[in-house]
């Protein structure tokens, strides 16, 4: 979850220096990079939380 805020932070510090079309392009290119390390962090804390409930069941 700490990855998501740090990734949020970071498109929010993005959206600040959007002034001009090309600024707007260069967004939409970060965003998309943002998008996929939402993905990969969300895949991340899927897999952990499918650990802890396999763990739940051995016990």
């Amino acid at each position: 979850m700490e990855e998501l805020k740090v990734i949020r932070s970071q498109i929010e510090g993005m959206k600040a220096w959007v002034k001009t079309v090309d600024d707007i392009e260069e967004l939409k290119r970060l965003l998309k990079g943002s998008i996929q390390e939402v993905e990969v962090a969300l895949d991340r804390l899927q897999k952990r939380i499918e650990r802890m409930l396999l763990r739940l069941r051995k016990n």
